[in-house]
């Protein structure tokens, strides 16, 4: 197995992208848990929710949900974000130039045993991959499952406004504020500051539990040169 081969294995098969780590971890039952949540017994969990009625698939606090589209709002005037996503043993940093809310380029760096792998689109397809142990970069052909997908996209906030989600209603925090969504067994907490912009993101799904921390940038960040090829 190749190191970059290697470094997919925790990303559950190389999808390298932030929105989707989220979305899939919202959807779908996974082997480990990615992104964003609550334990009960712990701050994060459950027991603070205030839920407009009994159905939890359908609910939405309304003060949760303008919070969250305050959320949304705010992130029209931030010109990037970098995205750490640890779980399983492997860090993986998203570093996105973000305006009016979408992603106009990316990099993400895997990190498994001490050894990195860079990719990078800087304005969408094609990526580029920088293995460990080299010095050039290699482009990936487009069937790649390594290739980035959030270029072109929001932010991963929408991912908070998909169908089915049940918004509870917002806590003050030292910092802020923190809400919890749940959506088929997932619970998502995320904590916002008091400037509207996401701060972290835990999941936790069937006892699986990941953390995700967001930096929100007030430059536009500089992402790696693909040079040279390989």
């Amino acid at each position: 197995m190749t190191p970059s081969a290697r470094s997919c294995a925790p990303l559950r098969g190389c999808r390298y992208s932030a929105v989707r780590h989220l979305r899939r971890n919202l959807l779908v039952a996974l082997p480990i848990a990615v992104i964003v949540g609550g334990f009960p017994g712990l701050a994060l969990g459950l027991g603070f929710v205030e839920w407009t009625h009994h159905d939890a698939a359908t609910t939405r606090n309304a003060a949760g949900t303008e919070l969250v589209a305050r959320v949304i709002a705010a992130y029209q005037h931030v010109p990037g974000a970098v995205v750490i996503d640890r779980g399983d043993g492997e860090t993986v940093t998203f570093t996105q130039i973000l305006k009016a809310e979408k992603v106009l380029g990316e990099q993400a760096a895997a990190t498994l045993d001490g050894k990195t792998t860079v990719l990078v689109s800087r304005t969408g397809p094609p990526t580029f991959e920088k293995a460990p142990g080299t010095s050039c970069w290699r482009l990936l052909p487009r069937t790649s499952g390594q290739n980035l997908t959030d270029v072109g996209q929001p932010f991963l906030t929408h991912a908070l406004t998909l169908p089915g989600i049940a918004i509870g209603a917002p806590r003050r925090t030292a910092t802020g504020w923190a809400v919890t969504a749940v959506q088929d067994g997932t619970t998502v907490t995320f904590t916002v500051t008091h400037s509207m912009l996401l701060q972290s993101m835990v999941l936790v799904r069937s006892g699986q539990r990941a953390e995700v921390s967001i930096e929100n940038l007030k430059r536009t960040p500089t992402l790696a040169t693909p040079a040279p090829r390989c």
